[in-house]
This record gives structure tokens, sequence and C-alpha cells, in this order.
């Protein structure tokens, strides 16, 4: 049984360190943590974004998404459907879920979460 958590381990909300991510996995084997704080970091990559709206501009996914290893990205999701000209008809949540279908083993954000998962 593995365990996958994000990165967000300090109650405080504030960022955890490569230190902390260390010292929480070194406690079992078992144990798996993200790179980037949480799943939606992956699913809102510019890589799987572009598979399902072919159309968005780097340049416009940046004006919504500028780092997408940064802790506030989750809040940005509004500004990406904005951009992928979605602004009626879609939650958040079913924008996200169409995202992760396109998490598919020729993405490098596959190849990551692979690896992070099973080393």
């Amino acid at each position: 049984l593995l365990i996958l958590k994000d990165m967000d381990i300090n109650d405080d909300g504030s960022e955890t360190t490569d230190e902390q991510r260390a010292s929480w996995l070194s406690e079992s084997q078992n144990r798996r943590m993200l790179k980037r704080k949480e799943m939606e970091n992956y699913v809102l990559d510019h890589e799987i974004v572009n598979k399902a709206y072919v159309d968005l501009t780097e340049e416009d996914y940046k004006k919504a998404i500028p780092d997408i290893t940064a802790s506030d990205v989750k809040e940005k999701v509004g500004d990406l459907m904005k951009a992928c000209g979605l602004n009626t008809g879609m939650s958040k949540a079913e924008f996200l879920i169409n995202l992760s279908k396109n998490v598919t083993r020729d993405t490098d954000v596959y190849k990551e979460l692979k690896t992070i998962i099973f080393n």
C-alpha cells in the first residue's frame, strides 16, 4: 500500500521545504509526496491544458498561470477557464476532471507522476 501526499503538509499553510519533504518520505518506504504543491499543479500544467484546448496560446496560458509550481495555482482555475473560452456552463470541478483525462502516458506530466509514485 502506497501513501501519496500533496506537498502542503504544514498546518499553517506555509510552503513545504525540500528538507521537510525528504524527512516525511524517509519515515516510511511506502510514502510518496508530490513535488508540486497539489495535484492541480499537474492537471493545470500547460502541456495538459494545451492537449484539451489547442487554440490556447502559451502567452494567454501564462497570463492565467504564470508559474505552475506556485502555491496559488488552484485559485487561478477561473482565469484559465476564461482564457480557454469557457465563460459559462462548466464548473471548475468539471473543468479539472476534463483536463485530467489528458494526463496520458505520452505526457511529461504522466511520466513525472509515475516516477514520484513508483520510483
